[in-house]
């Protein structure tokens, strides 16, 4: 019975070993076939599964995401690209919103920062980060 190992993909993929056991615990790869001596075999394919999903990852997917692309790319030979589109769209939307929710955190922390501070202890209910955090001084202007 022919085969790699689990260290042998994680190897090539350039993944832990741990990173290759919750992918198929996840479905995300195919389950592996035993060796006579129970050993975990794996094929090739897994190797080019296993980089479509770290490639898929840096663009933003989650795990369950990349389950769905995955099913569609192994169910047939043609894929509508509406579909597609509309998950990218759908990406996109979400990494916006994260980045304005980002920068007035930014905006925030810069509020709080321009505060005069001391290199000096002061009493913890006169830093200007705790009183900033219990007032709740989370304005809605998203300037930088």
């Amino acid at each position: 019975m022919g085969g790699l190992t689990i260290g042998r993909i994680a190897q090539l993929s350039q993944v832990s070993i741990e990173t290759v056991r919750y992918y198929e615990k996840r479905g995300l790869i195919s389950e592996a076939t035993r060796s006579e001596s129970g050993y975990r075999l794996f094929t090739h394919k897994t190797i080019e599964d296993i980089r479509f999903i770290k490639s898929a990852q840096a663009l933003g997917l989650t795990l369950e995401e990349i389950r769905q692309v995955l099913m569609i790319f192994y169910s047939s030979e043609e894929v509508e690209t509406s579909t597609m589109f509309a998950l990218a769209e759908e990406k996109l939307k979400q990494i916006e919103s994260k980045i304005a929710q980002l920068q007035h955190q930014k905006h925030l922390l810069k509020k709080v920062l321009l505060k005069s501070h001391t290199p000096h202890p002061i009493l913890k209910d006169q830093c200007p980060v705790i009183q900033s955090i219990m007032k709740g001084d989370h304005d809605n202007s998203h300037e930088d």
